[in-house]
């Protein structure tokens, strides 16, 4: 588990379409690609992780606030621009 715990929003122009508490995480191989990671749950899109490119560190979102913007629709959430 992480050790170190970080607040999380993901902004789109002026609007807040994620946010949560998080935790800093490692993986045993570092992700290929930045990305945000979301799960399905109770019918809405719940932002899970942030991953960094070329990095096995990572961002455990947690908590019931973290939730996609239902403007998303059913296009992929956006990655993470450098």
């Amino acid at each position: 588990m992480g050790s170190e715990k970080v607040r999380v929003e993901v902004v789109r122009g002026r609007t807040i379409v994620a946010s949560g508490p998080g935790v800093w995480v490692s993986s045993e191989q570092p992700s290929p690609y930045e990305a945000l990671v979301y799960r399905h749950e109770d019918g809405a899109n719940e932002l899970s992780e942030i991953r960094f490119r070329h990095s096995a560190d990572a961002i455990r979102v947690e908590g019931a606030e973290a939730r996609a913007d239902a403007g998303h629709g059913d296009a992929s959430p956006p990655d993470i621009d450098e």
